[in-house]
């Protein structure tokens, strides 16, 4: 033991952006975290940080963990192919044709994460508002637009998978529920992109206890208006954003949370997101068969929901978008 920490004092360490992490994946050599002014072994080579761990991690605005000077540069060649693989099977979904795109998703997906490890500030802010002015207006060049958006999904648990998903899928739900215009696609994608962030100012704890306990489900009831709140703060979100992120547990028949909201007092624009959540959670929850059974397993949850959920009149146009791209 005494020959291990005389080893491990001989190295040198550098920081490695947690963001550039992959769950879930063997890692290419030994993790460390720095703790109380030491450096103390995470991860061996082999292993891999876990979803649950990862999510904790970002959650708690934990920037960087270290790797050993000599292994660097794996780690980055690491993290580096698995993006290119991950662009990659993006690519294969909408076509070479839509390349562009995917990487403009990935760089929104990439500042999303940011955002969220960070404390909201006017630049950062900025950064995102800009991403996503993009993004939307490299949609909007696409005459094919309708048709690729939707298959911008990574069904994942990832944090950043779901937040992007849900954005994708509530824009391609807008372009085709008859909403064209700019700055309501912005709108719409940036609250689904954001609708989960305050879970980000619930303590992380909580969010390990079982989905089924009182102190989850009393924490995670509150993170609408935190989130609301909390992006509220500062003025570079638009009214309509906020709505989104404090309304998108709020149900139509009056029984969601957190204010109870009912029918036509919810915004129209948290319809959709709303509709693109519960897909997209539907489909993540089971791992059981491959996408494309899971996504119409999905499809059939949304049309028994008669009224309870979705307002039936927007649900009835969601469903009929989405069974261009599910059925």
């Amino acid at each position: 033991m005494e020959n291990e920490h005389a080893n491990q004092s001989e190295l040198e360490y550098v920081s490695f952006p947690i963001l550039k992490v992959f769950p879930d994946q063997p890692l290419p050599g030994d993790l460390y975290l720095f703790l109380n002014g030491h450096f103390v072994k995470y991860k061996t080579k082999g292993d891999n940080i876990s979803q649950q761990k990862f999510e904790l991690f970002v959650l708690q605005k934990v920037q960087y963990i270290f790797v050993t000077k000599g292994e660097a540069d794996s780690f980055k060649s690491w993290s580096d192919k698995l993006t290119h693989k991950d662009k990659e099977t993006l690519v294969a979904a909408v076509g070479e044709e839509n390349a562009i795109v995917v990487e403009k998703h990935f760089d929104v997906r990439e500042g999303y994460l940011s955002f969220i490890a960070k404390e909201v500030t006017e630049e950062s802010v900025k950064v995102i508002l800009v991403k996503t002015r993009d993004f939307i207006q490299t949609i909007k060049e696409k005459r094919t637009a309708d048709k690729f958006t939707a298959k911008l999904l990574s069904y994942s648990q990832h944090v950043a998978d779901h937040s992007t998903n849900v954005g994708n899928l509530s824009v391609y739900l807008a372009l085709n529920t008859g909403y064209s215009q700019q700055i309501i696609l912005e709108n719409v994608y940036l609250g689904g992109v954001l609708h989960d962030f305050g879970k980000t100012k619930i303590d992380p704890k909580n969010l390990e206890e079982p989905p089924t306990s009182k102190k989850y489900q009393t924490s995670i009831r509150k993170h609408p208006e935190l989130g609301r709140t909390a992006l509220l703060l500062d003025s570079g979100f638009s009214e309509e954003v906020l709505r989104i992120v404090g309304e998108h547990h709020e149900r139509h028949d009056g029984t969601g949370y957190p204010k109870g909201l009912k029918g036509n007092k919810i915004y129209d624009l948290t319809k959709l997101v709303s509709v693109a959540n519960v897909f997209d959670n539907l489909v993540m929850a089971s791992s059981e068969g491959d996408i494309k059974g899971r996504q119409i397993k999905a499809f059939r949850a949304l049309e028994k929901d008669q009224g309870k959920m979705f307002d039936p009149k927007i649900l009835g146009k969601c469903l009929r978008a989405l069974e261009r791209v599910v059925l």
